[in-house]
C-alpha cells in the first residue's frame, strides 16, 4: 500500500509526494554542506498528438519506455518522477553545477531520441528540458520544480528537443506568455479574430489573381498583438486550430463575394496537419461558405513537410483531390526544398522576401530567383515573388519572368470591404514599369 501511495502505476516511478519528500533530505543536505544540485524538469514533445492519432495505449506505451530510458542514464543518487500526464523530473544530485546538469541534459535527449519505440509513422519521441540550480534559483522544491517548469516552456517554445537553464527573465516573459494565451482563449469564444487580406498581382498586368487572407487579433486588455507574437503561442498551445477554423471561414465567406476568376489563399500550421480532421474542416467550410474548391489557395511551408512528410504529403493529396490548390510558401528558406517538388506537385511556389529585398544588388539572389522561376515553369507552377517593395524589384522580377508578386508596393493587408474597391480599381490602366 506504501508503494502504491508513492509510485506511479504506469511507470512504476516514484511520484510527486515522494519526489518532494527526497527533495527535501536533500535540500537539507546541500545547505549543511554548502553545495549545490540541480532539478530538471522534462516534458515530452507533441505529446498530445501521439494520443489523438494512436490512441492512449500508444501514448502510455511510449510513457513507460520514456521513464525505463531516462531512469537508465542516472546515477543511484538521483531521483527521477513522473510528476503527471507526460511530465517528468529529476533531481541530480551532482555538486558539480551547472556543468553536469548540462551534460546529463544533452545525453537524456540523444538517447530519448535514439532508443524510444518508433511510432506507426516512423517517427520517435522527443522532448524539452529546463533545469534550475539550487540555491541560485531558489532554496525549496516548489520553487526550484517552477522554475525549472519556466525553463521547459522556453525551450518549447525555442524549437522543442532541447534544453534550457532558469534565467530570472524568463519568468517575465512567461507571464506575459500565460496572459496572452489567456485572452487567446477569450478571443476564440468572443470570435475576436479579423482577417485582412493582401493580393497577389499579375507582374506584367498588375491585376489581382489572389488575396493572401491574414489573420488580426485586436484584444480589449492587450490592445494589438502582432501576429508574431501570438501565432508561436497558438500552435504551442493548439489553440491555433480554432483560430485556423476561423480564418479559414472568415476568408471563405469573404471570397465568394469577389469575381470567379479571382482566390483566396489561406496558410495552414503544422499543427493543423498534426490533428485528424483537416480534410473535413476545409470540405465543410467550403460547402457552408458556397465557395468553390478551385478558388481555395492552401499555403504551407516547407517545415509542415519536414514534420512528416509521408502522412503531411498523403493529407496534401486528398486536399489537392477536393479541388484545393497547394502553394509553397517561403520557398528556398528550408533544407530540402528540390525533393518535396518531385514528392508532391504543388500548383504554386512563393520565393521568400529574403531573396527579394535585395534582388537589384545582389547577384546572388538575382540567380537564385532566376533559378526558381526558371524551375517553376519547367514543371508548371506558378511562381510568386514576396515582398516587393520598390518599382526597381517588381521591373527585374519581370524581367526574370517571374509570373506574380506580392507586397507593400502593390497594398499593405486590408480589411475586407476594401477589397472590392481595390479589384474595380485595378481594372484601370496598370502603371508599367520598364525592365
Amino acid at each position: 500500500a506504501q508503494f502504491v501511495a508513492l509510485h506511479d502505476s504506469l511507470t512504476q516511478l516514484p511520484n510527486r509526494k515522494m519526489f518532494a519528500a527526497f527533495a527535501g533530505k536533500v535540500i537539507d543536505e546541500a545547505k549543511h554542506n554548502n553545495t549545490q544540485f540541480a532539478v530538471m524538469v522534462i516534458d515530452l514533445d507533441n505529446f498530445k498528438t501521439i494520443n489523438d492519432l494512436y490512441g492512449h495505449e500508444v501514448g502510455d506505451q511510449q510513457l513507460a519506455r520514456v521513464g525505463e530510458i531516462l531512469s537508465g542514464q542516472l546515477r543511484e543518487t538521483d531521483i527521477i518522477a513522473r510528476l503527471g500526464s507526460d511530465e517528468f523530473a529529476i533531481l541530480e544530485t551532482s555538486i558539480h553545477q551547472p556543468s553536469n546538469a548540462q551534460e546529463v541534459a544533452q545525453r537524456l535527449i540523444s538517447t530519448v531520441n535514439n532508443r524510444t519505440n518508433a511510432l506507426p509513422d516512423g517517427s520517435t519521441i522527443s522532448m524539452s528540458i529546463g533545469v534550475s540550480v539550487f540555491p541560485d534559483d531558489g532554496d525549496k522544491i516548489d520553487a526550484l520544480l517552477q522554475h525549472a517548469e519556466t525553463a521547459m516552456s522556453k525551450a518549447k517554445q525555442g524549437g522543442k528537443n532541447n534544453h534550457l537553464f532558469f534565467e530570472q527573465g524568463m519568468e517575465a516573459s512567461m507571464r506575459e506568455r500565460r496572459s496572452i494565451e489567456a485572452r487567446l482563449r477569450v478571443a476564440i469564444e468572443n470570435d475576436g479574430f479579423t482577417v485582412n487580406f493582401q493580393p497577389i498581382v499579375d507582374s506584367a498586368t498588375q491585376s489581382p489573381q489572389s488575396f493572401e487572407a491574414l489573420v488580426r487579433w485586436e484584444d480589449d486588455e492587450l490592445g494589438f498583438v502582432p501576429p508574431d507574437k501570438f501565432i508561436p503561442i497558438a500552435e504551442e498551445t493548439g489553440i491555433i486550430i480554432d483560430i485556423g477554423k476561423q480564418v479559414l471561414h472568415k476568408a471563405c465567406s469573404e471570397a465568394v463575394k469577389w469575381p470567379q476568376h479571382i482566390r483566396v489563399a489561406v496558410n495552414l500550421s503544422v499543427v493543423q496537419f498534426e490533428q485528424p480532421g483537416l480534410l473535413d474542416t476545409v470540405k465543410t467550410v467550403l460547402k457552408q461558405t458556397g465557395l468553390p474548391a478551385s478558388r481555395l489557395d492552401l499555403e504551407i511551408t516547407e517545415s509542415i513537410v519536414l514534420s512528416n512528410s509521408e502522412r503531411t504529403l498523403e493529407i496534401l493529396e486528398k486536399l489537392k483531390a477536393s479541388g484545393a490548390r497547394i502553394s509553397m510558401d517561403d520557398f528556398g528558406t528550408g533544407y530540402s526544398s528540390l525533393s518535396y517538388l518531385q514528392s508532391f506537385p504543388f500548383d504554386k511556389l512563393k520565393i521568400d522576401r529574403v531573396f527579394v529585398s535585395d534582388l537589384e544588388t545582389d547577384d546572388n539572389n538575382a540567380a537564385i530567383v532566376k533559378a526558381v522561376v526558371a524551375m517553376g515553369k519547367s514543371l508548371e507552377m506558378c511562381v510568386v515573388a514576396e515582398g516587393v517593395e520598390r518599382n526597381s524589384q517588381l521591373a527585374r522580377l519581370r524581367s526574370i519572368g517571374c509570373s506574380e508578386v506580392q507586397g507593400y508596393l502593390i497594398a499593405k493587408p486590408m480589411p475586407g470591404d476594401m477589397v472590392e474597391q481595390f479589384i474595380k480599381e485595378s481594372r484601370k490602366p496598370p502603371h508599367i514599369v520598364s525592365a
